[in-house]
This record gives structure tokens, sequence and C-alpha cells, in this order.
């Protein structure tokens, strides 16, 4: 931020705007040897689990919940696409309305609901 324009800098001269309280304090936005650790962990491999104790370390509790929370939804959606796809592909192939459609509403209402709970469980095994 401080180097030359023609060097990618923007020419900032931060001591100034601390000294001057335009700013109030100013901190590094990422450790590159800890983000190479998180994309060798985490970002390169699809079937490990997520790092979440290193997520939160790195970037904090709410990122690390939010991430968690991300991966047992995902977790959690291959049944409903599975179940989904194949009531799909019978319906394409009887060229008619069937029981196909309520049966996947039912089905959803009962995998939202069981998701919810378990997630709550999942969560609480999270805080400790």
């Amino acid at each position: 931020m401080e180097a030359d324009k023609r060097d990618g800098g923007c020419e900032i001269d931060i001591k100034r705007l601390l000294t001057n309280k335009i700013f109030s304090q100013v901190f590094a936005l990422h450790d590159d040897e800890a983000i190479a650790d998180l994309k060798e962990l985490w970002a390169m491999s699809f079937t490990a689990p997520q790092p979440l104790d290193d997520i939160r370390a790195y970037f904090g509790e709410k990122v690390a919940l939010y991430f968690a929370w991300l991966g047992y939804y995902t977790m959690w959606l291959v049944g409903p696409a599975c179940f989904g796809f194949v009531l799909f592909i019978i319906q394409l192939a009887s060229q008619f309305d069937n029981l196909g459609v309520p049966v996947y509403s039912v089905f959803i209402a009962l995998w939202a609901t069981l998701f919810l709970e378990y997630w709550k469980r999942r969560n609480a095994e999270l805080a400790f």
C-alpha cells in the first residue's frame, strides 16, 4: 500500500494517517503461510473433513460455524437430490403426472425436520 504506483502500491503514507488519527489502527489482512496451509488441508481435498479448528483459528468462530453448517447442509442435501433425480426420471418416462410430487413433498418436510434436529446436535458438539 505504501509503495509507488509503478510498483503496484497506492502511495499511502500509513504512518502519517496513524499520527493524524485518521486511522486508529492497522493490521495485515492475511498471513500467506496460514492461507497456504488452509489451502492444502481444506481447499485441495474434496473427501477430507473440514479443518474447523484451523478455520476458527484463522478466520474466527462465526466463519468456522458458517462453514461447519455449510458442509453439514451440503452433506444432507445428497439424499433429497438423489431422490428427486429418481422421481424426475420416473416422471419423464411415464409421460403423465404420478404420485411422485406429493411423496417428494412429504419427504422434504420430514427431511427438513430431521436436518434441523440433527444440526442442533452437531452445533452443540461444536460448541464444546
